[in-house]
């Protein structure tokens, strides 16, 4: 469980006054909240869509045990977007259309997220995305619980160009989040007296980084900073390895469910993310070892877990405005 202090009451509750126009007014009536929760269950990002879903359910179990929001019960519907454009269009109209849900939660891929904004904006649908993303999205139907550049990637670089190196080669996916999050290296690096002194991205699915792993090495950067997406990252780590490359290696996608299942990869690896089971404090010792809190079939929690957990207080505050 998540509690917050005074100032992150303070915090929801003016982002609450703000969006009050944008929900519906849900505590009006005694009907369940019910709730979209739509993800990458399968494709690329289904390493992690699973996980996000525990979290998910694990938030509305205990919100639900508390007596639910504003007294009322949630109900959710899960839809998989195959972490694709076409699937995240086609189940937020679903959720829309007919299974006339009162908010959509969840995604991965950023470019889930614009596709589902797409749907979502028009309809005047409210969509929180609850991963860490590029940033630069102000709509008012659009909420993102997650970090964005200025809470990941500049704390990032401020340590790194302390206490690692001031170059950087970057090494992503193609498609939006690794390249506005590039551009945020850059400017961040640059800020710091640092350099990008290249960035390459590469197609969905690709199983060969050697030429790309050649040049970031001939470069000579200090850090290496990966942005490849989902399973791609699995191949993109093993081949870094295998290289033997000595730069610090940077991922913010690298988590608890990732170092588990692949401790040899993520060895040494920096990440930043807003959550992580091996958080060496008394209440986050007693939730991983709290039987209580782990009803569904599954050992691991990451990222998701707290923001899917914040996003959950969040909706009160939404609703009491209204």
């Amino acid at each position: 469980m998540i509690t917050l202090n005074r100032r992150d009451v303070l915090r929801i509750t003016a982002a609450g006054a703000m969006a009050a126009g944008a929900l519906p007014a849900l505590s009006q009536t005694n009907r369940p909240v019910k709730i979209g929760f739509l993800s990458g269950m399968t494709g690329l990002e289904s390493i992690l869509g699973e996980t996000q879903l525990n979290c998910f359910k694990l938030a509305v179990d205990e919100v639900n045990a508390a007596g639910g929001i504003a007294g009322r019960k949630i109900e959710f519907v899960v839809e998989d977007d195959q972490t694709t454009t076409r699937g995240a269009i086609d189940k937020s109209r679903k959720l829309i259309t007919s299974d006339k849900v009162d908010v959509i939660i969840g995604l991965l891929a950023s470019l889930t997220h614009v596709a589902a904004r797409s749907v979502t904006g028009p309809a005047k649908m409210p969509l929180i995305y609850t991963t860490y993303y590029e940033g630069g999205v102000c709509e008012p139907h659009f909420f993102s619980t997650g970090q964005i550049p200025n809470q990941q990637i500049v704390p990032t670089a401020r340590w790194l160009t302390s206490n690692v190196g001031k170059s950087v080669y970057v090494i992503g996916s193609d498609y939006i989040w690794p390249k506005k999050s590039t551009e945020a290296v850059d400017a961040a690096f640059k800020q710091l007296g640092g350099k990008l002194l290249g960035a390459e991205f590469v197609p969905f699915g690709t199983q060969d980084f050697a030429p790309i792993l050649n040049r970031a090495n001939a470069a000579k950067p200090d850090i290496v900073w990966l942005m490849v997406a989902g399973s791609d990252a699995i191949t993109a780590l093993k081949q870094f390895k295998s290289f033997g490359m000595k730069q610090q290696l940077v991922h913010q996608g690298l988590d608890d469910v990732i170092s588990s299942a692949h401790p040899e990869l993520t060895a040494g690896a920096i990440s930043n993310q807003s959550y992580f089971m091996s958080i060496d404090n008394p209440r986050n010792l007693a939730f991983v070892s709290s039987t209580d809190f782990w009803p569904l079939n599954t050992t691991v929690t990451t990222d998701p877990f707290a923001v899917i957990s914040i996003t959950f207080h969040l909706l009160p505050a939404f609703i009491g405005k209204r």
